[in-house]
């Protein structure tokens, strides 16, 4: 029976491990937060199934105190002038702090041919969600708005997706079913 993977799991909100669970030899829940995979597992009252299985992995290699610094980063940096920052110098800011969040970015790789199956729901909108989703905050208290560090992100996460999808179909011998957004 196939070893079926849910790469990126979280909490399994959009995906029912109950259901999919029944058709399949091994069910490995893959996602950085155990805690998020220990609920959906009892939330779909999985406990005691011995076909599930979760694999902790940081898809991308950034930390909770990665992030937490590079939003003090940026933080301090309004801090200094307030609402008087300027935006073209903020830009610059964190674009060296993104260039410094992503040498530290490592994509995860799995063993040639582990699952059989692999699915991923949202992944790759998600790869970088945390450090725009800092920008933004930081954006709108400033009451501002601006495109380059966003559109930055973007290209980023271009070449992030190309790498994480190399490693998905590397590990993965039969079929990968991919959930994704077509517009934001």
């Amino acid at each position: 029976e196939d070893r079926v993977a849910i790469i990126g799991a979280g909490r399994c909100n959009d995906i029912d491990l109950g259901q999919i669970i029944k058709g399949v030899g091994k069910l490995i829940i893959v996602d950085k937060d155990l805690e998020a995979m220990k609920g959906a597992i009892k939330q779909y009252e999985l406990s005691a199934n011995p076909k599930i299985e979760c694999l902790t992995k940081n898809i991308i290699g950034l930390s909770v105190q990665d992030y937490r610094q590079y939003a003090e980063h940026m933080v301090s940096a309004v801090r200094r002038k307030g609402l008087a920052t300027s935006i073209e110098s903020l830009v610059q800011i964190a674009l060296v702090e993104i260039n410094t969040l992503v040498s530290q970015m490592i994509i995860s790789r799995w063993e040639k041919g582990q699952f059989d199956v692999v699915i991923t729901i949202g992944l790759h909108s998600q790869l970088l969600s945390m450090i725009e989703w800092i920008w933004q905050v930081i954006l709108q208290t400033l009451g501002k708005q601006e495109e380059t560090v966003r559109q930055y992100l973007m290209n980023v996460n271009e070449k992030l997706v190309c790498a994480l999808n190399t490693a998905i179909l590397e590990a993965t011998t039969k079929k990968w079913i991919v959930g994704c957004e077509l517009e934001r």
